[in-house]
């Protein structure tokens, strides 16, 4: 599995109940498989439709033609399954979405029209958070080493204006990265201290709940990190740790 931790990240369930509400009397069985077809999520806990998934790649398949997204309908026995391609992430398949109509009778899996239908719609949405979750992953991992490069001037002998310097770069980067992520708030959090930095002003929405949020969120993640916690992700699905932030059900961060 190359990209566990964004698979982690990936909010699949709300996709799944997208699909439920886009066909409602439709029994749609829906899965993630990475890039080698190992199963990462379902939605149903029947060992049978599992093994069904976790052994498609071996049937014969023909491209679906009325699918805008890279569709492939794999068919063995009476049972098919649909499968869309996720894309590629540091050139590696991201993975695939799985999706078939479960009868009611038999529990055969089958692609019918609806199902292509819904393929459709949410195939491009999960593979646009994949990327969206990829490059954020990367910025945090890039903020990270300019934050230790600052830290080492910091403690250096270096003259206070070299200082500044570095952190007005540090202060650029994280403006730019919230400008492409399209963030409300992106600010410097500094350990050891009671503080933010806004990164050159970026937050694009400077309401005072924002800036109360920001306040509440410096003044927890303080302790969080004084007792060991090493962050979490954007997607984190820990709700004791949403509440200790304050963090409304509508809003993500990633610290």
């Amino acid at each position: 599995m190359l990209f566990p931790s964004l698979y982690e990240e990936l909010d699949i369930e709300r996709y799944a109940k997208i699909a439920k509400d886009m066909v409602p009397a439709c029994n749609i069985l829906m899965a993630l498989c990475d890039d080698s077809g190992q199963l990462v999520w379902i939605n149903t806990e029947d060992a049978t439709h599992k093994e069904i998934v976790q052994g498609y790649r071996e049937w014969g398949c023909v491209q679906v033609s009325n699918c805008n997204c890279d569709c492939k309908e794999y068919k063995q026995d009476g049972t098919s399954l649909a499968c869309c391609a996720l894309g590629e992430l540091a050139g590696r398949s991201a993975g695939e979405l799985v999706f078939c109509e479960l009868s009611a009778e038999t529990g055969v899996c089958t692609v019918s029209g609806r199902i292509v239908q819904v393929l459709n719609n949410i195939a491009p949405l999960v593979k646009v958070e994949l990327q969206y979750l990829y490059e954020l992953n990367a910025m945090a991992m890039e903020l990270g080493e300019r934050y230790d490069e600052l830290s080492m001037l910091r403690s250096s002998d270096l003259e206070l204006t070299e200082y500044r310097e570095s952190r007005h770069i540090l202060s650029r980067y994280i403006r730019s990265c919230g400008e492409h992520l399209e963030a409300d708030y992106a600010a410097i959090w500094v350990p050891a201290r009671h503080a933010i930095f806004p990164g050159g002003t970026a937050y694009t929405h400077d309401s005072l709940e924002t800036l109360s949020l920001l306040k509440q969120l410096c003044s927890t993640a303080f302790t969080m990190f004084q007792s060991g916690h090493e962050g979490f992700g954007i997607n984190d699905k820990d709700e004791d740790l949403r509440r200790a932030i304050h963090l409304p059900a509508d809003k993500k961060v990633l610290l």
